[in-house]
């Protein structure tokens, strides 16, 4: 929990100071920040949600895990897992505190950040690889949610 705020500040600090080898250390802490904040989630889900008791709602979160780029559907995923969509939808919100739907778009946003910090893929690539079907409106919903747009994060975070 405490390891986000400090990795934040070791970029921040790395950035400012422009030393040798700053690009490899920042990028090297953006992905360490990158996997702590999915291991913050992660242990956030787990304790809200008791995986044995609800395997359904695990199977779920690992179809969205699995492929960030599939178009999914609520009807999709309800499928997928063998539950109703209002049963999957009343479930999910009740033990991962949000809907299937908005936790797939952080989740996809997250996968985002990552691709963006490796820097070799282009903005609409990257709104490809997250299933996004146009740049525009994943730059929107990357704004959104970062409050910064996808260049501007890549190059604070890359650089």
């Amino acid at each position: 929990h405490q390891t986000i705020p400090i990795l934040v500040d070791l970029i921040m600090d790395e950035q400012n100071q422009n030393l040798p080898g700053g690009f490899l250390i920042s990028k090297g802490l953006a992905e360490l920040l990158f996997l702590a904040i999915i291991r913050y989630y992660y242990l956030k889900i787990n304790k809200k949600l008791n995986l044995i008791s609800d395997p359904q709602i695990y199977q779920a979160l690992n179809v969205m895990h699995a492929k960030p780029y599939e178009e999914l559907t609520i009807q999709q995923i309800a499928h997928r897992v063998g539950i109703s969509r209002t049963l999957l939808v009343q479930r999910f919100k009740s033990a991962v505190g949000e809907t299937p739907m908005r936790y797939l778009s952080k989740w996809r946003l997250a996968v985002a950040g990552k691709l963006l910090c490796e820097g070799d893929l282009l903005v609409d690539q990257v709104a490809s690889a997250v299933g996004y079907q146009s740049e525009t409106a994943f730059n929107r919903a990357f704004k959104k949610h970062y409050k910064i747009s996808p260049g501007k994060y890549r190059k604070h975070n890359t650089h």
